[in-house]
């Protein structure tokens, strides 16, 4: 029997065996096909019902200020015809009326001397982003306020000359695009993310039930003792679970047209797509490779789970992960001809686009299928090579404590600690003080959690960690790779403006966050040098990196322990060199054993906040040969720090 019929033979198995299973048929076909509708309906209804109570409800604002009276005439006048919105008009002070939540929003009017003869009136609205109500109101007023200078302004040049009536645009805009393109271009920059949803959830409860289910019944042994290799056995799970990814993807999408034209779901009357036979074609190419990728991730999830139960719990994070890169369309200046086109996923995802809008290249799109199915080739090899660890393959029980088992969740808890970091900052970073914010998020979150998984897992500060004192040498060595580090860094960002350009304004917003007025330089040597370099280091060189470097490969180790570093700093404009300071900081640590010289590099390269003024000119202008000085200063302390610490003996 040739290898082809095997692997047709246990598809067809495969594929029995989770159609008998009633369970992972509702939950992983039935159950997204009526939920995913009923929860955008949900949704749409919400909205509208939220959008009608602020609607009825009555916004309330006052003026107050040395311009009050002109402001009240002026606002009067552009909210004529404006229902729901009642002027204050009282004796009590408006400041306290606005504190205590009887007005939505307070309008203060200032004045300021003109160039000429007289004053300038200048208006301020205070309203409050959390409350419905006050959003509105803000929202409404401006727009008020705008269209009324407008009219002012075509009345004035009307008056002196000028052909424009009142009322009348100076300028027209006219999309000269058609509607099927501009649809396209929409519905293109969500669609992978929406399908590869699907995918994964489609995949997930089958290749849980697939392998790990297996693996508890007692079934998966029964298979492999067969003649079929495990290539073969993996191929074939590969195809059923495709098969059942895809069979989800394309119910979902029955299901939307059959509610649209049912008008249960609400579809707005200008959009339109025109799908050709080379779009189809185009299509299928880019969301082949994509399906494969989703299963082979949820495969190899599961084929690297002791229990069904930690399968199911890996496959959140996998989700959630795995969405990110679709939703590349969303960065601006993202084309299909960048080198995103080598990124899997996020390549499909532009290419996509671009295709719905009528705009195919099929060179773009070959190159970005064939990133897409590399890495989901990749994770297949993983699976079987997953599927031939006979510990893992006969042994449901947990390993002992010790950082063989720490390996196997490190993942799981750092993901957890990352959610805690960001649900944190999320809910208190507008309202509390930056100081206190970083002290709850390096020492108890990042540095509290750590500790606690050392200690659970029984993970040796020392041995595992890198707690060791290696020498002055590699420590010293650290000042110079955090300066070569630095200018390093700053070419890749400068290499990522090139695809993402920064605006200023985003810059300078993360510098007014990072070193707010109300801190000193020595509060902020503390806070933004000594806390993160020792929090840090700890967390991801000490902890991932040292205990991950000692169970398995020191490359994966490194790049996981990067991963997880820049996950935490995650900024679009500063992802990249944020990855090329976890990569140094990890080879110091791996090359001198110790994490000591890595919390002083990282301690330096954060000492830059701290220097007076800009970065020196020629820095952010260097010629990119020069870039090779820094990378001889980098192989030359990393050699150092290599001799250094073999020389010493380990223990």
């Amino acid at each position: 029997m040739t290898p082809f019929r095997r692997i047709a033979l246990l598809w067809l198995l495969e594929m029995r065996s989770l159609v008998r299973d009633r369970r992972a048929l509702v939950i992983s076909v039935v159950l997204p096909a009526v939920i995913m509708p009923v929860m955008l309906s949900a949704g749409r209804w919400m909205e509208s019902v939220r959008r009608r109570q602020a609607e009825k409800d009555t916004c309330r604002y006052a003026v107050t200020g040395p311009g009050a009276a002109e402001a009240e005439s002026l606002l009067a006048l552009a909210l004529s015809g404006e229902d729901g919105v009642e002027a204050v008009r009282s004796s009590a002070d408006p400041d306290s009326l606005y504190a205590e939540g009887s007005l939505d929003a307070l309008v203060r009017a200032f004045r300021r001397p003109s160039r000429g003869d007289g004053e300038i009136l200048l208006l301020r609205i205070d309203y409050r982003e959390d409350i419905s109500k006050s959003e509105t109101l803000a929202s409404i007023l401006s727009a008020r306020l705008d269209s009324l200078r407008l009219s002012c302004r075509i009345a004035l040049l009307s008056e002196h000359g000028l052909p424009y009536g009142r009322g009348s645009d100076l300028v027209d805009r006219i999309d000269a695009a058609p509607r099927w393109r501009t649809s396209g271009a929409k519905l293109g920059t969500f669609a992978t993310a929406f399908v590869l949803l699907f995918l994964l959830s489609g995949a997930a409860v089958a290749s849980t039930d697939s392998i790990a289910g297996e693996r508890e019944k007692g079934t998966l042994e029964t298979l492999l003792s067969t003649s079929a290799a495990r290539s073969e056995i993996v191929g074939a799970k590969l195809l059923a679970v495709v098969s059942v990814g895809v069979a989800t993807v394309l119910i979902q999408a029955f299901n939307f047209v059959l509610y649209m034209g049912l008008e249960i779901l609400p579809f707005e009357s200008e959009v339109a797509l025109r799908v050709t036979p080379g779009t189809a074609a185009a299509l299928l190419v880019l969301l082949l490779p994509v399906a494969a990728l989703a299963s082979g991730a949820m495969l190899y999830v599961s084929a690297a789970s002791r229990t069904a139960r930690e399968a199911q719990f890996m496959s959140g994070p996998v989700m959630i992960l795995g969405l990110v890169p679709a939703l590349a369309p969303l960065l601006p200046g993202l084309e299909a001809g960048s080198p995103v086109l080598l990124v899997p996923v996020a390549g499909a995802s532009v290419c996509l686009r671009e295709a719905l809008a009528g705009r195919t290249d099929w060179l773009f799109t070959g190159v970005a299928a064939l990133s897409t199915a590399a890495a989901a080739a990749l994770l297949a090899w993983r699976a079987a090579a997953a599927l031939s660890s006979e510990d893992l393959l006969f042994s449901t029980e947990s390993p002992a404590p010790g950082p063989r088992s720490f390996a196997r969740s490190s993942a799981r808890a750092f993901t957890v600690l990352w959610v805690v970091s960001v649900i944190f900052s999320m809910q208190a970073g507008g309202s509390m003080d930056t100081r206190l914010l970083l002290t709850i998020n390096l020492v108890a979150v990042i540095l509290g959690g750590s500790l606690l998984l050392a200690a659970r897992n029984r993970i040796r500060p020392g041995r595992d960690m890198g707690f060791r004192w290696p020498g002055p040498v590699p420590v010293l060595l650290g000042i110079p790779g955090a300066l070569a580090g630095m200018v390093l860094a700053l070419g890749a960002f400068r290499l990522v403006s090139l695809v993402y350009p920064v605006a200023s304004a985003e810059l300078e917003a993360f510098a007014r966050a990072l070193m707010p007025g109300e801190m000193s330089r020595a509060q902020a040597a503390l806070f933004l040098c000594v806390l993160p370099a020792l929090c840090e280091e700890t967390a991801f060189r000490g902890l991932l990196l040292g205990t991950l470097s000692r169970t398995g490969s020191r490359a994966g180790a490194l790049l996981v322990s990067t991963f997880f570093f820049s996950l935490f700093h995650f900024s679009w404009f500063r992802l990249v060199p944020t990855a090329v300071l976890g990569i140094l900081l990890g080879l110091a640590a791996l090359l001198s054993g110790s994490i000591y010289p890595a919390m002083l590099w990282h301690a330096l390269n954060n000492a830059v906040v701290l220097l007076p003024g800009r970065l020196p000119g020629w820095l952010e202008t260097m010629h990119p040969a020069w870039y090779a000085v820094p990378l001889l200063v980098l192989a030359a302390v990393f050699l150092g720090m290599y001799r250094s610490s073999s020389k010493r003996p380990s223990g």
